[in-house]
């Protein structure tokens, strides 16, 4: 067994004269065989007559690691953060986690307006292990600033600060970070996490996160994201790249992957590989997504590979927007089972007049929400609390409406501000069209709260010289 997969995962030649894509497609056929032979080994169960079998499967699964990812356990130096790739595994010591990438110059106002409000408002107990890449990316200010934030909300639940670059050397610069998106994947797989729930820095949650452990999906498939907006199609070439990417890598139950991304396979949008060219201002990303290492780490190795310097610069963010694309693409590319939260995305804001039927409401905004499946509540938004942050200004409203998933998206310039898109409820029977729901009760109450919090530590902020407002 592991001379005929070793020598099936020699062959990877990224760096070949010739190799198609970085030989993506063969990365993750043996990537799939990795994850299958972590399976088998997790059900073994630790006797002495299992010992010389549970042996054998780790040699394996340690050579074909080397193989297909060394810079897990790479030394620089005299130095090493893994010293075998069970080591890496083994270091999954909590349950359940936030991960969330911070720069200081790559949302650290809105990630600590996250941080506060679901310690001091939604009181979630959840740990959170904010990465960096350096002191350049954070310097010791920035984190003394987090640490403050644990200090005020200690017993809410720890906040650990984590430099990417003590637990990947990358000596060969193979990994390239902090890369802007390209760090996400990698600090999933770093954390202490084996349940990893990635955050954008300027995502809110409405409900703790906690209970996204409970959805009956996650349970049983292990991984869930979100999808996008519909906007526009890709062009042809993109789909056309894809598709023969995932006929060479012999995806398995890709009919299961076409039911839930039936738009990306009917040609008619890019939410499953968006890319805006220089049409920035309105992009949303994986603002929140969670991953079960304990049965899918093998996609989630694939994603970093696809978020690797080389391959991000060559092929990946050449089709995709950043890594928002490279989660669902690398399960589905390594046959790993995953789910998405069913429709597309809404929006939250303020509820407008239609310019062209004053009769007929939507919301135009910046924050693209996101449901809880089971319960069809709102969840989670991104583009942060203030009502666009691209500005970085000191304008808050508490949102009066939202429309649900699928809404549907478009220009209406006699009724945006600042460039942005309009939500409606689509029409239903007859051509009837539901009004947009009303912000009110509890959740009118946590925003009011969170906007008020996230204005105070704005202030602290900036008294501290760490961001100016325009």
């Amino acid at each position: 067994m592991s001379e005929i997969v070793v020598q099936g995962a020699l062959q990877f030649e990224p760096n070949g004269k010739d190799v198609k894509d970085l030989d993506l497609d063969h990365l993750a056929r043996q990537t799939a065989i990795l994850n299958d032979l972590l399976r088998i080994y997790g059900r073994i169960d630790r006797t002495r007559e299992s010992e010389f079998e549970r042996a054998a499967f780790r040699d394996t699964i340690e050579a074909l690691q080397q193989s297909l990812y060394p810079w897990i356990t790479a030394a620089k130096g005299d130095r090493r953060s893994y010293i075998s790739f069970f080591d890496l595994i083994d270091s999954y010591e909590e349950e359940a986690g936030i991960v969330i990438t911070v720069g200081k110059n790559g949302g650290f106002r809105w990630a600590v307006h996250q941080i506060v409000t679901l310690r001091a408002v939604l009181r979630s107990t959840l740990p959170i292990e904010v990465f960096y890449a350096g002191d350049e990316d954070l310097p010791t200010e920035y984190r003394e600033f987090i640490d403050e934030i644990q200090s005020t909300y200690d017993g809410y639940g720890t906040i650990t600060i984590i430099d990417i670059n003590h637990r990947f050397l990358d000596p060969d610069g193979t990994l390239g970070l902090p890369g802007g998106w390209a760090m996400r994947p990698f600090a999933m797989l770093a954390s202490s996490f084996k349940h990893v729930i990635l955050s954008d820095a300027d995502t809110i949650f409405l409900r703790d996160p906690r209970v996204l452990l409970q959805e009956s999906t996650y349970q049983h498939y292990g991984s869930v994201f979100w999808h996008d907006r519909i906007l526009d199609p890709a062009k042809d070439e993109i789909y056309n790249w894809a598709d023969e990417l995932l006929a060479r890598a012999k995806v398995k139950d890709l009919d299961k992957v076409k039911e839930e991304n039936a738009g990306w396979f009917s040609r008619r949008t890019w939410y499953e590989l968006e890319r805006y060219g220089n049409f920035l201002s309105m992009l949303t990303k994986s603002g929140a997504l969670i991953v079960d290492k304990t049965r899918n780490l093998g996609a989630l190795l694939m994603t970093c590979y696809m978020n690797s310097k080389r391959v991000r610069e060559e092929i990946t963010y050449v089709r995709f927007w950043g890594d928002k694309e490279s989660y669902w693409f690398s399960h589905t590319l390594t046959s790993t089972p995953y789910h998405y939260v069913p429709g597309y995305a809404g929006g939250i804001g303020t509820i407008t007049p239609q310019t062209a039927n004053a009769d007929k409401e939507h919301v135009c905004t910046s924050r693209i929400l996101h449901l809880l499946e089971s319960t069809g509540e709102p969840f989670w938004f991104n583009s942060g609390l203030s009502e666009f942050k691209w500005h970085n200004d000191d304008k808050y409203s508490v949102p009066d409406g939202w429309v649900g998933h699928n809404a549907e998206w478009y220009k209406d310039p006699g009724a945006t501000r600042l460039d942005q898109f309009c939500a409606q409820v689509p029409e239903g029977f007859l051509r009837l069209q539901d009004p947009v729901k009303r912000v009110e009760g509890a959740l009118k109450r946590a925003l009011e709260e969170m906007i008020q919090l996230a204005k105070t530590y704005d202030d602290l902020m900036v008294h501290a010289g760490l961001i100016k407002i325009a």
